[in-house]
């Protein structure tokens, strides 16, 4: 990895940590200082992981546009993450208008077209899952449309789709291993663990770090 690459990455990841603050402290009313010790240590793995994420993008090289939009969605999934709240609309539609802006800048029309389909499919999935399936509520519907729209287009949105499957998995797994450890009863443990909620945010910004490895591993 370069170093000039290396040193860009640590900066996206540093401004969307620090905007994430921001919010969380102003908007969420969450500053670091009224933690307690718990949250405080959350709040470190959330910055050393973004970070992490972005210094990785750094050896698979994807444009600089989708590393802006991942940091932009970082924001996102690091308020989901804390607070299991997103930032308040005006930055979450204000992404999304970025993010469709970004479509039309790469690729023109069929650049944007790409990106509203994307986006709308999401919100389409995330409201079923809302009102049919209660898997969901309102909030992701809105933290969806931003995923799509970050994503581009539906193959994308499908390749993230599928990293976040192998992470909710291997999540699950490894609650279901935790519980059967502390209980000894494999039934109840994996029913302890199928109750558990994860955030949607941070498994969907892993998607989006997965699937910008893997397109840009294949470009």
């Amino acid at each position: 990895m370069a170093v000039e690459t290396l040193a860009l990455n640590i900066v996206f990841g540093l401004v969307s940590n620090t905007l994430a603050e921001l919010l969380l402290s102003f908007e969420l009313k969450k500053p670091f200082r009224l933690l307690d010790r718990a949250h405080q240590y959350l709040r470190l793995v959330r910055w050393l992981v973004c970070l992490a994420g972005f210094i990785l993008l750094g050896l698979f090289h994807p444009s600089l546009l989708k590393l802006i939009l991942l940091g932009i969605f970082s924001v996102s999934a690091a308020t989901d993450f804390e607070t299991s709240f997103l930032p308040p609309d005006w930055f979450v539609y204000g992404s999304v208008v970025v993010s469709l802006a970004a479509g039309f800048l790469t690729g023109n029309v069929s650049g944007l077209r790409d990106a509203v389909v994307a986006q709308a499919v999401c919100f389409a999935m995330m409201v079923f899952a809302v009102l049919v399936a209660n898997a969901a509520d309102s909030g992701d519907i809105k933290l969806l449309m931003q995923y799509g729209a970050t994503a581009g287009s539906i193959s994308a949105v499908g390749i993230g789709i599928a990293v976040e499957f192998v992470v909710r998995v291997g999540i699950l797994v490894a609650v279901c291993i935790q519980f059967w450890i502390q209980q000894h009863d494999l039934s109840s443990a994996f029913s302890a663990a199928s109750r558990a909620r994860v955030p949607h945010g941070p498994i969907a910004w892993v998607g989006l770090v997965g699937m910008l490895i893997i397109t840009a591993s294949l470009t």
